[in-house]
């Protein structure tokens, strides 16, 4: 099975001619991510430790469920020159989690029914037995749901994730909830693959990642993976002294236990750990290669910069044109002032990219 997480070699063969297809407006996205508008004033209901951003800023501006319905239909029409569409749709949210949503259930109903491969990144602690049916229904090889998680117990879940009520059991609701999830998969005989996400942090490295080893694989989930922070920059705001850190001391005990973990069995465990920072790459290739259409109905370069805070990279308003008139439209984006930052994924896939342009002689 190829490696999910090996996001530049993914891509490698699909973008060798990568200019000469946004000049002719031949290019299609490799994926699109959409942010379903959430159903009240608050974006999110946690205030997690290591949000991309902790700005308020926040226009009240949503896109509505109906056009999100039809923005699925006007990319699964595929390019207008070409007839070729994305590989993937993906739902997640910027600030907000897809599931804080009235319509979560049924842009990834059309996205399943309309063939893209569709995956979903939640926290998962809200999720209806509608929601369970719509995810494991029509299924297509590679659809997934990735759970944040990030803990092995209640009172360490409701630390990293800042939940107002510190005695929530949430937890284990997202415990029962990936249960009813696998349970729904083996009923329908779906394809769909479930993921848990850990992103380590001093408060979270101990020995409770025995624990949240153990409560997973036992849940038989497809992949669970490890990861560390990475400092993001993100617009105006100065994330130095709040941000997650583990440090080198416990981050050593980590992959110990994980060695230990490992050798019964490891074909489920995945490891990514990223020295340093991530950095912005320009040219921006995430722009033609992962847009994302924000909850405030703008397309926007990326998955990180997909809100308010980050204005100045608005590439159209999908409430009132297109999307294949808005990816295609040659727009000056303003970087520098945006002061944004690549995460690993786009990172590897800049990287690759640029390393396959170079051997072109571009």
């Amino acid at each position: 099975m190829a490696n999910v997480y090996a996001y530049g070699e993914n891509v490698r063969a699909k973008f060798i001619d990568l200019p000469e297809r946004i000049e002719d407006k031949t290019l299609i996205p490799h994926q699109v991510e959409v942010h379903p508008p959430p159903r009240g004033k608050e974006l999110c209901w946690l205030k997690c430790k290591h949000c991309y951003t902790h700005t308020v800023l926040d226009e009240q501006q949503r896109i509505s469920g109906h056009r999100i319905l039809e923005l699925v239909e006007e990319i699964s029409e595929g390019s207008p020159k070409t007839g070729e569409r994305p590989e993937k749709l993906i739902f997640s949210g910027f600030r907000t989690d897809p599931l804080n949503s009235d319509v979560s259930g049924d842009v990834i109903e059309a996205s399943k029914k309309s063939g893209f491969v569709t995956g979903v990144h939640t926290k998962g602690f809200r999720m209806s037995e509608d929601f369970i049916e719509k995810l494991t229904a029509n299924s297509n090889r590679g659809d997934y749901i990735s759970f944040s998680v990030d803990a092995g117990n209640n009172s360490t879940y409701n630390l990293v994730h800042g939940a107002k009520n510190s005695h929530a059991k949430l937890y284990d609701r997202v415990r029962e909830n990936v249960k009813k999830l696998m349970d729904g998969i083996q009923s329908s005989n779906s394809e769909l693959q479930v993921r848990v996400t850990y992103l380590l942090t001093e408060e979270n490295c101990d020995q409770q990642v025995v624990d949240f080893i153990k409560h997973f694989r036992e849940a038989c989930v497809h992949t669970i993976r490890f990861s560390v922070p990475i400092l993001p920059t993100m617009g105006s705001q100065e994330r130095r002294s709040d941000f997650p850190k583990v440090s080198v001391y416990n981050l050593k005990l980590f992959e110990d236990r994980l060695a230990k973990m490992q050798e019964d069995n490891d074909d489920d465990l995945v490891y990514l750990k990223f020295d340093g920072n991530t950095h912005r790459v320009l040219p921006c290739w995430s722009r033609w290669l992962l847009p994302t259409i924000g909850y405030d109905g703008h397309l926007y370069p990326c998955c990180l910069v997909a809100s308010k805070e980050f204005e100045s990279l608005r590439i159209a308003d999908l409430t009132k044109e297109s999307f294949w008139d808005s990816y295609y439209r040659q727009v000056d984006l303003d970087h520098g002032g945006a002061n944004c930052q690549c995460d690993r994924k786009a990172a590897e896939i800049h990287k690759t990219v640029n390393a396959v342009l170079q051997q072109k002689n571009y």
